[in-house]
């Protein structure tokens, strides 16, 4: 099993019981694996994300949003009450990322003028 995992580093135990016929468990062949040191540990997600809370609170307030367009047609709980009440059918969002501060705008469509006049607004708002 070592051999085999040595030769072929990207099957794995489930992989090589079924190829090779071998009568073990494939919690046995991980574990055995491990003991080598052949198996390779993945970073925990939560580690990456805590790596950019770090990152994030070293941030000024304003110094970093995100700006984003949504297509609500597209979503089909939506689709037809856009229709029936003639409801406007894309959302302008924009996420200031330190504070969490959240500015929502809708439109008829998606062109630069009503993007321009969203961030207008906000601007117009933060400076009140």
């Amino acid at each position: 099993m070592i051999t085999l995992k040595k030769v072929l580093p990207s099957f794995g135990a489930q992989r090589i019981k079924e190829n090779y016929s071998l009568s073990i468990s494939e919690k046995s062949i991980r574990k055995i694996w491990k003991e080598e040191g052949l198996l390779k540990m993945k970073r925990k997600r939560h580690k990456t994300k805590q790596n950019l809370r770090e990152i994030k609170a070293k941030w000024r307030l304003f110094e970093q949003m995100c700006i984003d367009t949504n297509d609500l047609q597209d979503i089909p709980e939506l689709w037809s009450q856009i229709r029936a009440l003639r409801l406007p059918k894309i959302q302008y969002t924009a996420r200031e990322v330190t504070s969490g501060m959240l500015f929502i705008g809708y439109a008829e469509e998606r062109t630069l003028i009503y993007a321009e006049l969203f961030v207008r607004r906000i601007i117009e708002h933060l400076k009140a």
